[in-house]
């Protein structure tokens, strides 16, 4: 594009300002800011802003600028009336280079016209929404579906020389974890690798144990009625 070129895009305001709303025109990747008021406050909105059959190259007499809220700002005349411009609202820009002797040429943005929403009328977004969740909810039943008929597919077989139990999915009490780590740790005390007949009987050294505590109890109770006995003698 050369200096005496332009081009007319389509934009969304997705900033605004006092004296310029900043413009992402899509096509071409670029945001820049469109100015309304020059550097003194004069105004710089075109006639085509108001009467789309104007032209892009004069400007609006008496025009007046007024940002009346954080997403809005109004340009108006005394003849053509009010045009508000708002955050995301769709704009027709003319874009051009502007070339100076001390700088680089830039690339300048010109408000041409406010346009419609290039996405529809309400009516429209609705009819699309409602035909994008009807597919996303056909979507997730094939799925489902898929699932279903996979997992009915998949046969679970146990092997009779499987050491887990089928029932329960348990390990038998001879093959657990706890008793691995109990003959590592005996193995690492006495340095000679344990003998399964230890773990084999330990219920009946429990039996042992017990019983010997029980008799240990029936000879202090005979102690203690002989004692008695004596006393009364």
């Amino acid at each position: 594009m050369s200096a005496s070129d332009s081009m007319r895009e389509d934009g969304i305001i997705f900033e605004v300002r006092d004296k310029a709303v900043l413009v992402f025109v899509p096509r071409l990747g670029l945001k820049a800011p469109v100015y309304l008021l020059d550097k003194d406050g004069t105004s710089i909105v075109r006639q085509s802003v108001f009467a789309q059959s104007s032209s892009v190259a004069l400007l609006a007499d008496n025009c007046t600028v007024a940002r009346t809220s954080a997403g809005t700002i109004e340009v108006s005349t005394v003849a053509d009336g009010v045009v508000k411009l708002n955050l995301f609202d769709t704009v027709e820009v003319q874009v051009s280079l502007s070339t100076t002797f001390a700088h680089r040429p830039t690339i300048q943005l010109a408000l041409v016209r406010k346009t419609a929403a290039a996405v529809g009328t309400g009516t429209q977004q609705r009819t699309q929404a409602v035909a994008v969740a009807q597919r996303g909810s056909s979507l997730l039943s094939a799925i489902k579906h898929q699932e279903t008929s996979s997992s009915s597919s998949v046969s679970v077989s146990v092997s009779t020389d499987d050491p887990i139990d089928p029932q329960w999915l348990q390990t038998p009490a001879n093959a657990s974890f706890y008793l691995l780590l109990e003959r590592m740790r005996q193995l690492s005390l006495s340095g000679d690798p344990p003998n399964d007949d230890d773990y084999d009987n330990d219920d009946d050294d429990d039996d042992s144990d017990q019983a010997k505590k029980a008799a240990k109890k029936a000879a202090k109770k005979a102690n203690k009625d002989k004692a008695a006995a004596a006393a009364i003698k």
